[in-house]
């Protein structure tokens, strides 16, 4: 009888993943692991984030209302940032550096739109440069497997720089491009160098 007895506590401390002197975790609730809890404490940093920031070598006034994200291992080291916006928070910006030259960059994007509504394309001033804005509305195909979005928007900027090129790209369903269009705006126009 004690020897089961013995079992039985034996076994309920194994079932419970405890040592002894530590409080059993109710099995109805998991604790983070360190990775999680830290990736979660960094995401929530992030989303909080708001003011003047630096990515890849330029500063930028980022509006509060816009929502960090992490990027993902295949953006690592080609996207410098990237956020999220809008009502329903369904416009994607990225931050990114590359070569190219301007207008097979602009070529790029203009091949990722069907364009139904026309294109707008300006010179702007940013980071103390001319840069180049597009808008392109339509079918949106951003490629790499993620699915196509029927009336939707690129808002791109592109900003010369001495070694490689700065690309600003807000993406998403048209009307909520519109919506945050005056903020993005804002937030390329308050570029300036790191």
């Amino acid at each position: 009888m004690r020897q089961s007895g013995l079992i039985v506590v034996l076994l309920g401390a194994g079932l419970c993943g405890c040592a002894e002197n530590e409080t059993p975790v109710p099995p109805t609730r998991e604790a983070p692991s360190r990775d999680a809890a830290a990736s979660e404490a960094g995401t929530a940093a992030d989303q909080e984030a708001g003011g003047q920031q630096a990515f890849a070598g330029l500063k930028f006034d980022v509006p509060a209302s816009w929502q960090q994200q992490q990027l993902s291992p295949m953006q690592m080291g080609i996207v410098a940032a990237k956020f999220s916006a809008g009502a329903d928070s369904d416009v994607q910006i990225t931050l990114s550096r590359s070569s190219g030259g301007l207008e097979a960059n602009l070529n790029r994007w203009r091949g990722q739109v069907t364009v139904t509504e026309g294109e707008t394309l300006q010179t702007i001033t940013a980071a103390g440069t001319d840069a180049t804005l597009i808008k392109l509305t339509g079918d949106y195909s951003p490629g790499m497997g993620r699915p196509d979005l029927a009336d939707g928007c690129l808002l791109g900027v592109i900003i010369p720089q001495p070694q490689q090129d700065y690309f600003i790209k807000a993406t998403g369903p048209a009307a909520s491009v519109d919506e945050i269009e005056d903020q993005f705006r804002e937030f390329v126009a308050s570029a300036s160098v790191e």
